[in-house]
């Protein structure tokens, strides 16, 4: 069963591929928790209008998907989405919309994570990670099997790069399997 994207959700999507202006993401503005010194790039979003999309935009925002494939592939893969900011700030929209930020909230969260050198910058990034989305009863938990939550408190005791590879991977298998094929089908159209 599709779920098709609301009007306000789809307006902010196609917002996001048309603006061509970039703007230096405020730390308070960020949904990110995990800050870095070097500031982040990311789109200006303005708010909804108030009449459908035209067809152009729909175009626009196909045509920069569709930019982002390997070979004779019809549809860009998940991992391609996640690293190139336009794209990844217009999934992470979508996913707002249907109320899972969470998932690519955690994902951009540990990338940002595994960068950081600093051990004491490491050590609380992770214990706030922990308890953003992986403590039970979170603000924002995600949806990871038991045996991966306990893994994965069990590899703070030793915080390396690999800390939250196995929950990563989670999220992001959930993410491919599900809204990110409707995220697609929203924009591309099709199944």
């Amino acid at each position: 069963m599709k779920i098709p994207a609301t009007k306000n959700n789809w307006q902010t999507l196609v917002r996001v591929f048309k603006r061509s202006v970039i703007r230096i993401r405020n730390k308070s503005n960020s949904t990110s928790i995990v800050t870095t010194d070097k500031p982040q790039d990311a789109l200006t979003i303005a708010s909804p209008r108030t009449s459908h999309p035209a067809t152009e935009d729909r175009k626009e925002c196909a045509k920069y998907l569709c930019s982002l494939t390997n070979n004779n592939e019809l549809r860009p893969r998940l991992s391609t989405v996640l690293r190139d900011q336009r794209a990844h700030e217009a999934f992470r929209i979508f996913l707002k919309g249907e109320y899972s930020d969470e998932n690519i909230n955690f994902w951009s969260d540990v990338e940002s994570y595994k960068t950081l050198e600093d051990v004491e910058k490491r050590d609380q990034i992770a214990n706030t990670i922990f308890s953003t989305y992986l403590q039970t009863d979170a603000s924002c938990e995600i949806n990871i099997s038991y045996e991966t939550k306990a893994e994965t408190l069990k590899s703070m005791k030793a915080l390396d790069s690999t800390t939250f590879n196995r929950a990563q991977n989670e999220i992001l298998f959930l993410m491919e399997s599900d809204a990110f094929k409707r995220f697609l089908s929203s924009i591309l159209g099709g199944g």
